[in-house]
This record gives structure tokens, sequence and C-alpha cells, in this order.
């Protein structure tokens, strides 16, 4: 655990398929098997690295499989809370400084989105409404 803390996580339908199917062809009373006296498994490095021998994958980590649905919710526009509370992080700023500069990607989406409505109105002729005109600072003169 993240932590060292207990967490409860709210599955999202296709996270909760994977697990039931898994459980539905569960060899003993646990969903991820292993190999050692326990039966479950304990540490995924060695299964880890067979699963990426046998998919011929290079250069992927098992942190990467919290990482990304990490950055796909930044890049989604999720809130750097939530994407907190997801992670089990203790302090925002520890998100803030992984994360949120994934949300990067979120942002200029959503400026083009409102770039090509402001141009969808003005060339429909629509007045824009809401526009804030710039002023300069008193003194300052035009270059």
């Amino acid at each position: 655990m993240k932590n060292f803390q207990s967490v409860t996580i709210l599955l999202t339908p296709a996270e909760l398929e994977v697990l039931e199917r898994r459980f539905a062809n569960r060899k003993n009373d646990f969903v991820f098997l292993g190999i050692g006296h326990r039966g479950h498994s304990i540490e995924p490095k060695k299964t880890w690295h067979r699963l990426l021998e046998r998919a011929q994958i290079s250069d992927f980590h098992v942190h990467d499989l919290r990482r990304s649905p990490a950055s796909y919710m930044g890049n989604t526009g999720a809130n750097v809370a939530i994407i907190k509370n997801a992670l089990n992080h203790k302090n925002i700023q520890t998100t803030l400084n992984v994360y949120a500069r994934t949300a990067k990607t979120a942002e200029r989406e959503a400026r083009q989105k409102a770039h090509d409505r402001m141009l969808e109105l003005a060339a429909a002729g629509c007045p824009v409404g809401n526009v804030v005109p710039f002023r300069r600072p008193a003194g300052r003169q035009s270059t």
C-alpha cells in the first residue's frame, strides 16, 4: 500500500469486470495467485518480468500502471485534488509536482475549444458578449 495505510478504492465497471473474471477462474481463495507457500502474489517483480518477456515489451514498469491513469486524469481535466485522492498521496504538492503538468494538454484543448467557439460566433455575425477590453496602464505608450 502507498504510505503503508489501507485505502478504499471505488472500482470502475471495467476494473470490476477484470476482477470478476479472475475470481470466476480462480484456483484457490485468492484473485492473484502466487507460487509461494501462501498461495497468493506478494511481490510482482518476477511475474512482471516474465509477462514483459512473453509480450516482448521493454521499458514498462509496474509503477507505470499507477502513473498512466493519473496522467490521463490530468490530461482530461480532472481536478488535482481528485488525482491526489486516487493516488492516495498525503500531500497535494506531490501530486502537483508530478501530475499537474500533464493537465497542460487539457488546458490547451480548453483554450482551443474557446477559440473555435469565438471564431464560429464571429463568422456567424453574432455578438461575442462579455468581452473585456484591454486598457493600457496610465503613462504607457504603444510601441
